[in-house]
């Protein structure tokens, strides 16, 4: 390295993910691929002297598709004049099958003064979890790993952790929550990839490999071994085999020996053909044919084999046992009648060797779990007092009941009713201390990766302005029934931890908050709001002005949150004709419920319900869906495409949820599908013309809806989903600069396949420029690109992936559009709103009022900040109109990352912070290059499915799956809400880098 290296714990903060094989071998796919991730080794760039004060250790976190492993590193230990050490002789996760879902990867690492007992603990702690992982796979089925183990995994951890944070003379060597690293499926894109985390001097990656030397597989740096900061090295592994052993395996040695043994009898007449078939057929336990069937349970129940290797290892079975039967029918020895081994079975007159091979397919792929359910109910105020709020819980209840399987004992009730009102002489009161303990026994080891957890809180919420001593903003809190005591209002900072808590033990959490203010926390007909009056910043209770930060939540684990309105709105009662009062949301909610067939009832996403609950809530009142709308009802994310858009019919006509703002104007045509096909075809392809159910033509368009017609009658799918097919207008403009030849062939390119997605435009902020001695294009913008004169480009491709480019380029750039086009609005909010970028690496008195200086601004008015370093954003609405606030980061590697919607009072501020976790700040990793930050606000927000803009995937991973034919062309994309509305919007630009 051309400067000294760094010190342990001093430096900037890096993950690096290196593949084996630079060859494209495909993305990791489900059921599959076995995964597998080692712990390799460490360094820690510190004297001889300083490793013997201190004791180094770590923890390492997998989280997997919702499964969890956790494992402490042990001691940092060196050999001989060796200064990198080894962490394991054995694998962290040892071979699972991939069942689908994010790969996150965390590492921490710390220093402790040197004690003896500590260290004795940190080396058990290491072999204890590392034992407890493996036997999570080893004892797993395809419903997850065991739940007992984890939990106690989990609790090692923890206890690990919690010692090392508590303790004065604790040094962290990453930062305080550990370096964290997300991974989609089709990023991993090798057999094996090494991911280096690293904190120290910024490297170049291109001169980093990874090689064995000096007796250990190490990162080198030009050459040389990486003696910088602090590293740990990892590997993923994956195989479309299973290397090791399972216990049945001699089971299934012996079946194929006895089955043999048995022809064989029959040919040399020492049994009859008639005994031989009765031993092949079902009996009462002892024929092989039992014990192919209960060899074939256990394979099914085994976890650790994909579905494709355990069919096959089944299918083989039943071939080889449809042979016997053949055989032993006809001496002769006519053999195959049921085809070559592993061909998917034996033949259809083999009916019930068949079926026994095609139960494999029957395995669970929906995590099998417990439920948990807090349903929180309280009308008994002892003033401004509800009268329909447990009538809800208990509502919610019995549908979770009747029509999800949710057992009695699977149910939580806190309920503070009128004396008389419901037959409830048992009912533990919704009292504050109640919830609180409700919600911690959620976030304890009770609750399992593989668990639902639903809550519903039924009551009054509030919001209050508090007056800080920089700031003026809004806190909402939910009202338990003694919410006048001494610390009986529940902010949403608490709430939001303890939801990131329980998050934390599950991705399947659904949380229906059917109050006033929910939308920021979490009711005209009676409203569910109590007035709070204004309050000082210093009278806050101390836990929501000094927030804990934990190790933080990740965006794809978020909670879904239904709430009955924004932020700043009531959420109402209404009366029944029965005389009987019931919240509006949670009657719509249980109506749309109880009208889905009993077949949909696990297939319906919350998207696809959210038009019936929204057409059924009357009134101001406007209710929000916070997180991924493509969730299943009470379940996990259904994969969608990016680009389909909400479309909802209304009367004769249909509603969609973008407009101009989003480039949807007047002439453009919109395809409705069915859930099939998974992955929608090419537009225009017969397979299109198959799958399209009708067309759509956008008559009028508002800036953030419009409303089309149907094109021909067609009937409304029942889970439709939606695509733009045609724009009435250019929604992406260019000018392609290169040589006569090279322009003439990319033009036709974008003539054949974006020909009403394009148009060039000699002023146009986007440029394709050709790269004269590469012969690539490159696409550059304001701040990317040699063209534009950045110093940093977006990226680069071929003529043959251009389309897959240009269109994720449209994507990537609809927030800068977005942000513009608000602008140039004529009911826009000049100077309404400011965004500015917080340094965030101390930890704060007030998460919403934090006394923080800005990220140092450069001579061209940007943001400019190294590597690692830790920032929140604020956002301050300086008009006299209430704002909601959108904010999304265009990232400099080609994704968009949406980081939230609040609302924020007239002449106040709001501080985004992590989503889902108040007080933790965001990071500042990746690349070098420039990230830009979108703020738009509306009044009231129209822009109902802003998070729609967001990409989670960038330019690489585009050209990535385009070059491994996962992408067809023309693929288009739409982004995603009552009085007229007032716009307003704002941008900046951070560079992250030297």
């Amino acid at each position: 390295m051309t400067k000294k290296p760094a010190t342990a714990g001093d430096g900037d903060f890096h993950i690096y993910c290196i593949p084996e094989s630079v060859a494209d071998q495909g993305g990791l796919q489900e059921n599959h691929h076995y995964l597998a991730v080692d712990a390799v080794t460490w360094f820690i760039n510190e004297s001889d002297s300083w490793l013997r004060s201190w004791i180094a250790s770590g923890t390492i976190d997998i989280n997997v598709g919702g499964e969890r492993y956790q494992a402490g590193l042990g001691t940092f230990e060196l050999r001989g004049d060796a200064r990198t050490a080894p962490i394991f002789d054995r694998p962290v996760l040892a071979d699972r099958n991939y069942c689908g879902g994010t790969l996150t990867l965390n590492v921490s690492l710390f220093a402790i003064k040197h004690d003896t007992a500590i260290a004795t603990m940190l080396k058990g702690a290491s072999r204890a979890s590392l034992g407890i992982a493996a036997g999570m796979v080893q004892t797993a089925t395809p419903t997850g790993p065991q739940r007992v183990l984890g939990a106690a995994a989990g609790d090692l951890v923890a206890s690990l952790s919690e010692l090392t944070q508590s303790s004065a003379k604790t040094k962290n060597l990453f930062s305080l929550d550990g370096l964290e690293l997300n991974l989609r499926p089709d990023q991993l894109r090798a057999d094996s990839t090494h991911v280096l985390f690293h904190r120290g001097s910024s490297l170049d990656e291109g001169k980093l490999k990874i090689a064995a030397k000096g007796g250990f597989t190490q990162p080198l740096f030009d050459g040389e071994v990486l003696e910088d900061g602090a590293w740990v090295l990892l590997r993923l592994r994956r195989q479309t085999f299973y290397p090791g052993r399972r216990p049945w395996f001699g089971l299934e040695r012996g079946l194929e020996a006895d089955i043999d043994n048995l022809v064989a009898d029959v040919q040399h007449q020492q049994r009859t053909s008639a005994q031989a078939l009765d031993s092949l057929r079902a009996g009462s336990g002892d024929t092989l044919f039992d014990r192919f069937r209960a060899l074939r349970l256990v394979i099914q129940q085994d976890g650790c084999f994909t579905k494709e290797e355990a069919r096959a290892r089944v299918g083989r079975l039943g071939n080889k046992l449809a042979d016997a039967r053949a055989s032993v029918r006809v001496p002769s020895g006519v053999r195959g009648v049921g085809g070559p081994p592993g061909d998917g079975g034996p033949p259809s007159d083999d009916a019930d060797l068949r079926a026994e091979v095609e139960a494999i397919d029957n395995r669970t792929s929906e995590r099998a779990g417990r439920n948990h359910v807090l349903l929180i109910g309280v009308d008994a105020y002892a003033t401004r007092p509800l009268r329909g709020c447990v009538g809800d819980a208990l509502e919610v209840g019995e549908v979770l009941r009747k029509h999800y399987a949710v057992d009695q004992e699977e149910i939580t009730l806190l309920a503070s009713a009128h004396p008389g009102h419901h037959d409830l002489p048992d009912a533990t009161p919704a009292t504050a201390r109640n919830i609180r303990d409700a919600l911690a026994h959620l976030a304890s080891a009770v609750v399992t990766s593989e668990d639902r957890v639903v809550i519903h809180f039924s009551g009054h919420g509030g919001m209050q302005i508090v007056e800080g001593e920089r700031n003026r903003y809004a806190k909402e809190c939910i009202l338990p029934v003694d919410y006048r005591e001494r610390d009986g209002q529940i902010y949403d900072v608490e709430l939001n931890r303890r939801l990131a808590a329980i998050a934390r033990r599950t991705r399947n959490l659904t949380v229906i908050l059917d109050c006033c203010h929910s939308g920021g926390a979490a009711r005209g007909a009676t409203v569910r709001s109590c007035p709070l009056p204004p309050i000082a910043a210093k009278d806050l209770p101390e836990h929501v002005r000094h927030p804990q930060r934990g190790i933080g939540l990740d965006v794809g684990f978020a909670p879904l949150i239904v709430a009955a309105c924004r932020a700043d709105q009531e959420a109402e009662e209404t009366r029944l004709p029965n005389g009987r009062s019931v919240g509006k949301l949670t009657r719509a909610l249980t109506n749309a419920l109880r009208k889905l067939a009993p077949e949909d009832r696990r297939e319906c996403s919350w998207r696809e319900l959210w038009p019936e609950i929204d057409a059924n809530i009357k009134g101001k009142q406007q209710p929000w869906l916070i997180g991924d709308g493509e969730r299943l009802i009470f379940g996990l994310s259904l994969a969608r495409e990016p680009g389909e858009l909400r479309v909802q019919p209304q009367a004769g006509r249909y509603e969609v949820f973008a407009g101009t703002l989003l480039n949807i104007t007047r002439g453009t045509k919109v395809g409705v599908y069915g859930s099939e096909p998974h992955s929608l075809p090419r537009i225009d392809s017969r397979a299109d013309d198959a799958a399209r159910v009708g067309t759509l033509c956008v008559e009028e368009a508002s800036p953030a809806k419009a409303i089309a017609t149907a094109v021909a009658d067609f009937p409304w799918p029942q889970r439709p989903r939606c695509r733009v097919v045609r724009y009435g207008e250019p929604a992406l403009r260019l000018s392609l600069h290169g040589s006569p030849e090279r322009v003439a062939e990319l033009r036709a390119e974008l003539a054949e396949h974006l020909a009403d997605m394009v148009a060039e435009d000699p002023d146009a902020p986007v440029r394709v420029v050709e790269d004269a001695e590469t012969g690539q294009w490159v696409l550059c913008d304001e701040l990317f690109g040699l063209a534009s004169g950045g110093d940093h480009e977006l990226t680069r491709f071929e003529t043959d992936v251009a389309v897959h480019v240009l269109a994720h380029c449209q994507r990537y750039r609809a927030p800068l559009q977005l942000a513009d086009g608000v602008a140039d609005l004529p009911n826009s909010i000049s100077g309404g709103l400011d965004l500015q970028l917080l340094r965030a690496e101390i930890q704060v008195d007030d998460v919403q009022d934090p006394d923080l200086p800005q990220i140092d601004i450069d001579e061209e008015g940007r943001y400019r900040a190294d590597m690692g370093t830790h920032f929140c954003v604020k956002v301050f609405n300086r008009s006299r109109y209430p704002l909601h606030v959108s904010v999304l980061n265009v990232a400099r590697d080609g994704q968009v990352e949406w980081l939230g919607s609040e609302a924020v009072p007239r002449f106040g501020t709001h501080v985004f912070w992590y989503p889902d976790e108040l007080g933790r700040p965001f990071v500042l990793n990746g690349t070098p290059g420039f990230d830009r930050f979108v703020a738009v606000g509306a009044t009231p927000m129209e822009l109902t499915a802003v998070e729609q803009l967001e990409l989670r995937q960038g330019f690489a991973d585009v050209i990535g799956r385009a070059r491994a034919g996962e992408l067809t062309k023309n693929v288009y994309s739409g982004g995603g809400g009552r009085q007229p509305t007032r716009w307003v919007s704002a941008k900046v630009v951070l560079r992250g880098g030297p």
